[in-house]
């Protein structure tokens, strides 16, 4: 996206209007860059592992969530965190404002069909295991 900004933004924006949601990924870490985030045809920011770990113990990285989180907010973008491996993590991120979790606290990788039979299971059930 970088080498070629105009037709990267053409394809995104067209990628959309087929109704395909796009993620920055590694959000706050690497090229991510604040001047483009208004410029840049996305509609989830996924935010690294590194400000997630940990969220729960330092300070500083719930200050940064919580900024994402409103930054996420005016920009219209639903807020991803990537590598939410506690429980401990997951309920920060719960103060945070955070709209969906991705990580091992979820459930480790597996097979389509183990997914699928666990799709089975009641919302109840599953909000019984995060309460935790």
């Amino acid at each position: 996206m970088l080498s070629n900004s105009i037709q990267a933004t053409l394809n995104l924006n067209n990628l959309r209007a087929a109704g395909v949601k796009i993620a920055i990924d590694d959000f706050g870490a690497g090229y991510s860059s604040l001047s483009r985030l208004d410029k840049t045809p996305a509609d989830i920011l996924k935010i690294d592992r590194s400000i997630v770990k940990d969220c729960d113990k330092y300070d500083g990285n719930t200050v940064i969530l919580k900024s994402l989180s409103s930054l996420a907010g005016i920009h219209g973008f639903e807020l991803v965190a990537e590598g939410v491996e506690t429980y401990e993590e997951l309920q920060a991120l719960r103060q945070c404002n955070v709209d969906m979790l991705q990580g091992f606290v979820l459930a480790r990788p597996m097979q389509a069909h183990e997914l699928e039979s666990r799709q089975n299971r009641s919302p109840k059930e599953l909000k019984a295991r995060l309460a935790c």
